[in-house]
This record gives C-alpha cells, sequence and structure tokens, in this order.
C-alpha cells in the first residue's frame, strides 16, 4: 500500500539520516598510527645526545667527539644548556622547538649485553611484552624511503597497521664513524631525517595521528676503537615524535659518564629500559 509522509514523518526520517551521516563521518575520522622505528646495528647515543659540557666525553673521543655548539656549521645543535643533537638533525630543529619531538638518553635493554644477536632477539621480546601480542605489528620493506613512503600510501587510503614497524640498518660504527657531516654516523643521521622529512611531506595533515617511537637495540662504548668508531655498548638515544606537545627537547636522566659510573670502565650505564619506555609509550595512547 503506498503511503504518504506526513510533514513530521519526513522531519524524523530527516534528522534520523542526518545523524547516520554524522555517525558515519565520525567513525571515518582516521585513527592515530603507532611507528616503531628500530635504528638497526647499535646507534650512537652520545652523538645523537652530545653532552657538550661534559669534559669526560671529549677525553674519551679525540676523533669522534662533536664539536659543542656555536663552533661551526658541523657543530652539535643545542637543546638544553649541557645537551645538544647531532647537526645532522638540523632539518627537524622546528620539530623539537615546537614541542613536536623529544629524545630520551639513557634507553638499554633489561640485561646488559652487547651481543647483535643476543640484543635483536630482546628488542623483540620486550615488544610483545609490552605492546602485546594481541596487537601485532606490521613490518615494511626496502629502504628508510621506502617504507615511509609505503606506510603514508596506506595510511592515505585507509588499510594501515595500529602499528607499523620500520627499521633502518647501518647503525654499527666500529670504525670511520667520523664527527659532525663527515664519516659513516652521519650519513645515516642525514637519511634518517631526510626520510622523515618526506613521511611528513606525504602525509600532510594526517601527520597529527603519527606516534612515533625510534630506538636502537643498545648504544656504543664511550672510548674509540682504533678504527676511529666505537664498540657495541649498552645505553642509547631513543626519540618520541608526536602524541603531545612535550614538555622538553630532552626527557629523562642523563646517565652519568664518570669513570665510576661505567660498567666495566667502557659501557655507559643505562637510566631507563627499552621496556619502561615502550610501556609509557604504548600506554599514553589515545
Amino acid at each position: 500500500m503506498n503511503r504518504k509522509l506526513s510533514r513530521r514523518g519526513l522531519l524524523v526520517a530527516s534528522t534520523q539520516s542526518g545523524l547516520c551521516f554524522a555517525a558515519g563521518v565520525a567513525a571515518a575520522e582516521p585513527k592515530p598510527v603507532h611507528v616503531l622505528l628500530w635504528l638497526r646495528g647499535g646507534a650512537d647515543g652520545l652523538s645523537l645526545v652530545v653532552p657538550y659540557r661534559d669534559d669526560d666525553y671529549f677525553r674519551a673521543r679525540p676523533s669522534t667527539a662533536l664539536a659543542p655548539p656555536g663552533h661551526g656549521v658541523q657543530a652539535a645543535i643545542a637543546l638544553s644548556d649541557c645537551l645538544a643533537m647531532h647537526p645532522g638533525f638540523a632539518p627537524l630543529r622546528a620539530w623539537f622547538e615546537q614541542g613536536e619531538a623529544t629524545w630520551v638518553p639513557g634507553v638499554g635493554a633489561r640485561e646488559l649485553i652487547h651481543s647483535h644477536s643476543s640484543a635483536e632477539r630482546g628488542v623483540r621480546a620486550s615488544v610483545a611484552r609490552c605492546v602485546g601480542a594481541a596487537e601485532a605489528c606490521e613490518s615494511f620493506t626496502g629502504s628508510l624511503q621506502e617504507q615511509f613512503a609505503e606506510l603514508a600510501r596506506r595510511i592515505r587510503v585507509g588499510t594501515a597497521p595500529r602499528i607499523a614497524w620500520v627499521e633502518a640498518g647501518g647503525w654499527d660504527t666500529h670504525a670511520g664513524q667520523g664527527s659532525g657531516m663527515q664519516g659513516l654516523l652521519a650519513a645515516r643521521v642525514v637519511e634518517l631525517t631526510c626520510s622523515l622529512r618526506a613521511f611528513r611531506g606525504a602525509l600532510g595533515q594526517r601527520w597529527a595521528n603519527i606516534r612515533l617511537l625510534a630506538f636502537s637495540e643498545f648504544g656504543r662504548t664511550l672510548q674509540e676503537t682504533p678504527l676511529f668508531g666505537t664498540g657495541d655498548g649498552y645505553a642509547a638515544a631513543a626519540l618520541l615524535v608526536g602524541g603531545q606537545p612535550f614538555e622538553r627537547s630532552v626527557l629523562g636522566t642523563w646517565p652519568s659518564l664518570a669513570p665510576a659510573a661505567l660498567v666495566e670502565k667502557r659501557h655507559v650505564r643505562p637510566s631507563l629500559t627499552l621496556d619502561a619506555l615502550l610501556g609509557s609509550w604504548w600506554r599514553s595512547r589515545p
């Protein structure tokens, strides 16, 4: 039977339709994407975040120490009155000034090991413990820029995983580590910086939905090797990007470099475990 809608019925139907549409829009809003970025090989935390007023740092590294802020274009970039970051991160300076990024120094594994295979197993175990088996990470492949490009594409089309696993290799700097913008380490820092900037550019406004944690399985020794590099160590530095405005450019406790504070007289002792950092990062998700 054909029945005509009354004016009241038409208004009710229109209102319900509007509510359904609004609910659909709300459901379609992009969710945060969490990015775990593994700086694989053992990134030198003392070059990512530089204690430029610490004499122990300069005495231990006659060839690889970075110049203090204000000593030329290859000098470290000041983050506080005693800490600075590698000059290769200069294009990201505004991120730190605006509270979009922060460094966490002194991050290390629960067990003090510097075997690559054991440390890599430890990283995966830490992620499993702190993020949880139900929150599976999806890994990306290719160069660092290729991984970020594919992740950005997936985010734009709405098929990105809840947690993306991205890897950047080549951070093992036993030899030819370099200082300033020369050497193996500078090349890795520039690659990381360029990849992060390209990732942000590809996402546009959706960059606001990114929660990124960059970390390494361990850091490097305080002292140099005979090949002008650094050995596998313990404490590294981690990078946090997005999620909330950070109060400072460096968070956490800076580990002492005094001889009595070192492990085996050469390794920087961690002041924060990777488990604790991962747990805090994951619990703060919206």
